[in-house]
């Protein structure tokens, strides 16, 4: 059985992930103003949850921690079957949110549980193909 691919990546990108092919999926709590997307906020960490993690980044501390990714998945676990149906729909979607550095972002989290537990599913950040520089100088 193929495993139905989902990308993740994050909103500042949007014209790329368009220009490649991909259906942009929102999972963020609001979507940026101007963009037109599916939105599967439900995806999103809760407000309570980013604001008793915000600012969490002194020494020995991670801003997503065992504690963050605990309470994270406890809230999207409930909806999470009915979310990847809905994601399902689109072809090639990429799941968005705001944060540039994907090893401080939500959707990292959502992606390894997605992988471990659906296995019918594959998520993987979206990896643009690098292009050769070349010399032009005169």
């Amino acid at each position: 059985m193929d495993k139905f691919e989902i990308k993740t990546g994050y909103f500042a990108n949007l014209d790329k992930y368009l220009e490649e092919g991909l259906t942009p999926i929102s999972i963020a709590r609001f979507t940026p103003q101007g963009i037109s997307c599916v939105k599967v906020s439900n995806l999103a960490p809760s407000e309570k949850l980013l604001n008793s993690f915000k600012g969490r980044t002194g020494a020995g501390s991670h801003p997503l921690d065992d504690e963050y990714e605990k309470e994270y998945i406890s809230q999207i676990k409930p909806q999470i079957r009915f979310a990847l149906e809905k994601i399902k729909h689109y072809k090639n979607p990429i799941l968005l949110c705001y944060e540039a550095n994907k090893d401080e972002c939500h959707r990292t989290l959502l992606a390894n549980y997605i992988n471990e537990n659906f296995p019918e599913y594959e998520v993987n950040e979206y990896e643009f193909e690098k292009t050769e520089e070349k010399d032009i100088s005169l």
